[in-house]
């Protein structure tokens, strides 16, 4: 049934809609054939990531056509080995999350901070639904102490933060840790590699893993760079990288096809202002790599 499908997608929507319809309207018939034809679930090498009520029509096509951060994805795919220890800090619907499960397999660990109520009970029916025993979810924010914060929600479940920002609605109230914190009370187990998409949330949150990343020299951390977020946070790039020294991750690289190192706060402020005068590209992520992480 889906080769029909696929057939009448290629068919009605490529040939005979170019003649009968005007471009917009080919463009919106492209879309709902997308949708009817987007997976169920998307396969992440050994787990899925199923396509449930809640999750966002774009996000969703975006996950099924793998079109999802590719650089960032292999990149972890090359980080993360079996028995690996795994930090998802923001871990959304559980994309991250569930393609480190995947690859540290039975051996290993994984840890995601989820803190939106109706986000974090999507993250656990993926959990569930996969059977994964290596996963812990929290419903905590992460930040420089623990303790509770105003929540900001944002119809995009991915824009939702600590910080107001626009389209935000509420706050709600929400539990906070810092990962010093967290970590500390489980008696430090090892931890190889975090993931952290906080919307804006970064800096306080390195600031409450300076003791975790002393212990973890070789930890590497993958970190959102968005300056409009940042700025709804009240903070600059520069106090991204402050923070990101304050942990003793100074091998800073963006991740993209042709990646550039940041070693000074001018380089990270001109980088901000490309993101910012760019239509297209607004945020890129950043690997951030401690003294003792092999090259």
């Amino acid at each position: 049934m889906r080769r029909i499908l696929q057939g009448l997608d290629r068919l009605l929507v490529r040939r005979a809609a170019r003649v009968l319809l005007p471009a917009h309207w080919r463009a919106s018939l492209r879309g709902l054939w997308g949708w009817v034809l987007a997976p169920r679930w998307v396969d992440l090498g050994g787990v899925r990531l199923y396509r449930l009520p809640g999750i966002e029509d774009g996000r969703w096509l975006t996950l099924a056509r793998g079109e999802y951060e590719p650089e960032t994805t292999r990149l972890l795919r090359r980080l993360l080995w079996p028995g690996a220890h795994f930090v998802d800090v923001g871990a959304h619907i559980g994309y991250y999350t569930l393609l480190a499960a995947a690859l540290v397999g039975p051996r290993g660990w994984v840890w995601a901070f989820e803190p939106a109520p109706d986000t974090h009970g999507l993250l656990l029916e993926q959990i569930r639904r996969n059977g994964l025993a290596n996963v812990r979810v929290e419903r905590l924010a992460v930040g420089s102490a623990s303790g509770e914060a105003p929540f900001f929600l944002h119809p995009a479940r991915g824009k939702s933060s600590l910080y107001r920002g626009a389209g935000t609605r509420g706050p709600i109230i929400v539990p906070v840790t810092s990962l010093d914190a967290y970590f500390g009370e489980r008696g430090w187990p090892r931890v190889d590699v975090v993931k952290m998409d906080i919307e804006g949330g970064e800096v306080e949150a390195l600031i409450g893993m300076r003791e975790m990343a002393a212990r973890n020299p070789h930890l590497r951390l993958v970190v959102e760079f968005n300056p409009r977020a940042l700025r709804a946070a009240g903070c600059s790039p520069v106090d991204l990288l402050d923070a990101l020294h304050g942990a003793n991750l100074r091998r800073i690289r963006t991740i993209e096809a042709s990646p550039r190192v940041l070693h000074t706060s001018q380089q990270m402020s001109a980088l901000a202002e490309e993101l910012l005068r760019s239509r297209e590209k607004k945020i890129v992520n950043l690997l951030c790599e401690g003294p003792e992480a092999s090259a």
